[in-house]
């Protein structure tokens, strides 16, 4: 059990005064602070000394570009089940290392892949880089060419962000961004135009090959 005692809305103030869930109940961003938290953090067996609270929370403001009061934070994740290891006024949680590597990444990740796609159109950027011409779908040079990334661990870390941003699997989006031209497959009219929202680009920009789905 959690000791949420001395916890306000700007996080802890000491470990005295009884907790009062109300402030938090009220505060308008706690569904949202949650959703993220769902999206991105996972639990592990063991305290995770290498995050605490205020980075945490200052990275949930980047990525969510709203305020967020520390004390919310910190209630939303003991709703959402996370062990709370209290040192004075702040606090760390059990949390993954993979999956806060993954949330840290996130808004880089997504904002450099949407600055690609509307600086450099796919369909001319293949004339100086024809090794993607194979490729279904312009996604994989995007991954490659905006991030610097090339080397399979890397370009997997990235795959696994935009999964988690879209909720799909892992294997999905592999198999999806990895489509050539010649494979009868496609992705769906559905699940591409909702990559196209994700990278803020019309799905016809990220297609080097016409698709029936």
């Amino acid at each position: 059990m959690n000791d949420l005692r001395g916890l306000a809305i700007n996080g802890f103030t000491n470990s005295k005064d009884v907790f009062d869930s109300t402030d938090f109940e009220k505060d308008p961003l706690l569904p949202l602070i949650r959703q993220t938290i769902k999206k991105y953090l996972r639990k592990s067996n063991r305290n995770n000394k290498k995050y605490h609270n205020f980075s945490l929370r200052a990275e949930l403001e980047r990525y969510t570009s709203e305020f967020i009061h520390d004390g919310t934070f910190i209630y939303a994740m003991h709703i959402e089940g996370f062990q709370i290891h209290r040192v004075e006024n702040h606090c760390h949680f059990n949390i993954s290392n993979k999956s806060a590597e993954h949330f840290f990444k996130a808004n880089y990740t997504v904002q450099n892949l949407q600055r690609w796609i509307s600086d450099m159109q796919p369909k001319n950027y293949l004339r100086l880089k024809p090794l993607y011409g194979s490729y279904k779908y312009h996604i994989n040079e995007a991954i490659h060419e905006r991030l610097y990334i090339h080397k399979k661990k890397d370009i997997q870390f990235a795959n696994e962000i935009i999964a988690k941003e879209l909720d799909y699997s892992i294997e999905t989006i592999n198999y999806w961004f990895h489509l050539r031209k010649i494979d009868q497959e496609s992705i769906p009219s559905y699940d591409l135009e909702r990559i196209a929202n994700l990278l803020n680009t019309d799905p016809d920009e990220l297609m080097n090959a016409p698709v029936t789905a």
